[in-house]
């Protein structure tokens, strides 16, 4: 490839080049041919099915005024057959009810998605009323739904974002943003939980905010320390720079603008220990330290690999961080990627596959490291 082209990896670091390896490739898999937004957000591997779910960006609807599909890639059939085989796109018209724009997700219990939706006000032409913002888990071998948490002491989450799932203990780490408000699906006279990130023990039903010092908290992730299960560093992101003003005159009712001065575009760092009641109690959550600002657009869906580096969606494409928050390398794009997914065995022994979500257009790289949600 050459130096001028996109995509490539450019490396910072030798960190870098050891995480993606000698042989690393990446190529454009598909772009849709309707330039439908498919790819975006979520990107939830199920290992025992080699599948993965993500989530669309917001498109135009005929019963709402915006809309968010489901998007499954069949990866044994992605090789065997391509990917126009393998990518089937769920509208939610055909999704069950209690789903309603999709966002982040994770693995869950007994082979579920947990996904974060965002819910809206009520504005279908049939009438149908509001969908609260809520966790909700998905059985994908019969798209049955069910909510999981809905709500913090009483008032209703606003638009959630982002998900991870603590391993040792059985919590849920959770962002919620407004971003519902200002991209005018939800409503904007109604009280809701503060913009933070939280944690949830689905085991006892406890909730906590442990942080409300967010403007638009945004992706989250866990990346493990090795010497102890249930140790390590929970990473979020925050990408206030990317607001959006209520506009019913424009398309799907609101206009983006960046606010570059006041807006942050950066990665933070928790440390977490581990849980002294195991299964069923609550990691404990340091103190909030700086770990990365953004040099192109901001972070938005973090995930770690195996050798604890963090790697973030950005404007440019993928930041690939260390685990002390240095900048060690790039996947460059000529557009920006929203999340990732590692996505199971590379096509070679010893090699890893690793999906970018880049709206229109979905991304493959080959990378010597594996990784995580």
């Amino acid at each position: 490839m050459q130096e001028d082209t996109v995509p490539k990896f450019v490396s910072f670091d030798p960190a870098f080049d050891e995480a993606i390896g000698p042989s690393a490739s990446v190529r454009l898999l598909h772009r849709d041919p309707q330039g439908r937004p498919l790819f975006h957000e979520a990107g939830v591997h199920l290992a025992t099915d080699h599948c993965v779910y993500l989530t669309s960006n917001r498109m135009p609807s005929k019963s709402y005024s915006q809309k968010i599909n489901v998007v499954r890639i069949d990866l044994n059939t992605l090789d065997a057959k391509g990917i126009e085989s393998a990518l089937t796109v769920v509208d939610e018209a055909d999704m069950p009810r209690s789903l309603a724009m999709p966002n982040g997700g994770t693995p869950y219990f007994d082979g579920k998605v947990l996904f974060c939706e965002q819910g809206r006000h009520g504005e279908s032409a049939e009438g149908n009323g509001s969908v609260e913002s809520a966790l909700v888990s998905l059985s994908h071998k019969d798209m049955r739904t069910n909510v999981e948490l809905d709500s913090f002491q009483g008032k209703p989450f606003s638009s959630l974002n982002d998900v991870v799932v603590h391993e040792q203990s059985g919590a849920v780490f959770f962002t919620d943003p407004d971003y519902g408000v200002e991209q005018n699906f939800k409503k904007d006279d109604k009280e809701y939980a503060p913009n933070g990130l939280y944690v949830w023990q689905p085991l006892t039903g406890k909730v906590e905010l442990l942080d409300d010092r967010y403007c638009k908290p945004n992706g989250v992730t866990f990346v493990p320390d090795k010497t102890q299960p249930g140790k390590g560093t929970l990473i979020t992101t925050e990408t206030s720079q990317f607001r959006f003003q209520r506009d019913a005159s424009a398309a799907m009712g609101s206009r983006f603008y960046e606010d570059r001065e006041k807006g942050g575009a950066c990665l933070f760092a928790y440390p977490i220990e581990p849980s002294s009641e195991g299964r069923g109690g609550l990691p404990q959550v340091g103190e909030r330290r700086l770990f990365a600002k953004s040099r192109s657009g901001i972070p938005d869906g973090v995930h770690p690999d195996d050798l604890g580096n963090v790697w973030a969606g950005h404007g440019d494409g993928v930041h690939v961080y260390g685990s002390d928050g240095r900048l060690i390398g790039k996947v460059l794009l000529e557009k920006g990627v929203a999340n990732l997914c590692w996505a199971g065995p590379g096509p070679e022994k010893g090699t890893f596959r690793l999906l970018l979500f880049a709206e229109e257009e979905l991304y493959e790289a080959t990378v010597a490291v594996n990784g995580r949600d």
